[in-house]
């Protein structure tokens, strides 16, 4: 049984869903320079995005489904080597600072 009643948790976002997040990413994170990005553990779809700042504040994508902020590394793959696009990823955009989120579309 879960949580909530037995009823499934949410598995997608939706674009309220998106358009929260973007308010919430807008009002947080804006600023902060990205330290490194990891791959996540439940498939090469999901990365894991390390910001600096006061707090270690952690941003989750799963690619198509959702993201969100975390404090915790849970969702880390602990494994050697990144990805090929992960290793990309982290050429491009370590210690670039985030400046803008916006929906597309909106």
């Amino acid at each position: 049984m879960t949580k909530n009643g037995g009823k499934p948790g949410k598995v997608r976002f939706d674009g309220v869903d998106v358009s929260a997040m973007i308010n919430q990413m807008q009002r947080d994170l804006l600023g902060r320079r990205i330290i490194n990005i990891y791959d996540g553990v439940s498939d090469s779809d999901s990365f894991l995005v390390k910001l600096d700042g006061d707090k270690k504040t952690f941003l989750f994508f799963e690619s198509g489904v959702r993201f969100y902020t975390t404090q915790h590394k849970s969702s880390l793959q602990q494994e050697g080597m990144p990805s090929p696009f992960c290793s990309k990823l982290r050429k491009h955009l370590r210690g670039l600072r985030l400046e803008s989120v916006v929906q597309l579309g909106y």
